[in-house]
């Protein structure tokens, strides 16, 4: 399938998965293997649930699971933001991933 025929939520999902990775692989040894571990599994968890609902029928707990994903990402980035490990991050994307979220 195509970029452009594909779900905006799971292109945005996957294009905050990709920027998400180069920004984890240069937070401090100390961070990167809880925080930024943690942040780029629930990210994948997402995807996962979000390719599983755009295919199934039965969406409701799949986007029930999916919001709560998203709540948890939230939290973590802000947690990286208080720990400035989001320096480098324009405040266009620090908005969009602490305010605006994917929804």
């Amino acid at each position: 399938m195509s970029r452009s025929t594909e779900l905006a939520v799971i292109l945005e999902t996957h294009e905050l998965l990709v920027w998400t990775s180069r920004h984890v692989a240069k937070f401090p040894r100390s961070h990167r293997h809880v925080l930024g571990a943690r942040l780029e599994s629930r990210l994948w968890d997402l995807l996962d649930l979000l390719v599983e609902a755009k295919v199934t029928h039965e969406k409701t707990e799949l986007l029930r699971r999916a919001a709560v994903a998203t709540e948890q990402i939230r939290f973590l980035f802000r947690a990286a933001s208080d720990l400035d490990l989001l320096a480098q991050c324009s405040a266009t994307a620090k908005n969009k991933i602490l305010i605006d979220g994917w929804r």
